[in-house]
């Protein structure tokens, strides 16, 4: 690749997984890759020089997000996904998206992003994990953040973080729309101990906890990590 210097196939399958996620730490990196401190930040900095990186601050004494340029995706193979756009309102929920990813497929999880989701699902022409939902009268699609793929071939499993409380009605309709799903296995949420809450009250209603299971986040608190 003209110009690029110093980046390695390791290196574009780094670019590829932050473009694949659209946004991510370098803690969160250095997880789902098993590198040290000093690699992680190594083969993030030469990324980020050869302008397949960049990095955004939006949160006062908050770690930067890696997100990937327009050049980075096409180094991946990654420009059907598009660039990402992180803001103030989301960055926490990306930061802790991200968080989860590289938790779960360094344990050996195969995962698909929404973005990923949203771009197989228009490819298809059907929906592989997205759901209906009712929102105020209206039908609407309803995507996780995160899709676990059965590597046996079975049904996909949403994936979903919650880090703060969402309204009830919201809540119970998209709860609805998991149960009511026939091309997932289920959904499974990570969730802080008070969306947690607000989370079984809405399984409760529809009558999905054979179908909906949620899981303390996996770590102590619900705010994304600073970086090692």
């Amino acid at each position: 690749m003209g110009g690029v210097v110093r980046v390695t196939d390791r290196d574009r399958q780094l670019v590829g997984w932050v473009g694949r996620l659209g946004a991510a730490g370098v803690a969160d990196v250095s997880v789902r890759f098993g590198l040290g401190r000093t690699a992680g930040y190594r083969r993030v900095a030469a990324c980020i020089e050869a302008g397949l990186l960049d990095r955004v601050r939006l949160l006062y004494g908050a770690p930067a997000l890696l997100v990937p340029t327009r050049r980075g995706l096409r180094w991946a193979g990654l420009e059907a996904l598009g660039p990402s756009r992180v803001g103030v309102a989301t960055f926490g929920h990306w930061a802790a998206t991200a968080r989860l990813a590289a938790l779960l497929e360094a344990r050996g999880a195969l995962l698909w992003s929404e973005r990923e989701l949203r771009h197989h699902e228009r490819e298809a022409g059907r929906l592989i994990a997205s759901v209906e939902v009712d929102r105020r009268g209206e039908r609407r699609l309803h995507r996780p953040d995160l899709v676990l793929i059965d590597r046996a071939g079975g049904l996909p499993v949403a994936i979903e973080v919650e880090l703060t409380v969402k309204g009830s009605r919201r809540l119970s309709s998209i709860c609805r729309g998991y149960a009511r799903a026939r091309h997932i296995a289920g959904a499974r949420y990570y969730a802080a101990p008070e969306p947690a809450r607000a989370l079984e009250r809405a399984i409760d209603t529809v009558m999905a906890h054979d179908l909906i299971d949620v899981r303390p986040l996996p770590w102590n608190d619900h705010q994304p990590r600073r970086d090692p």
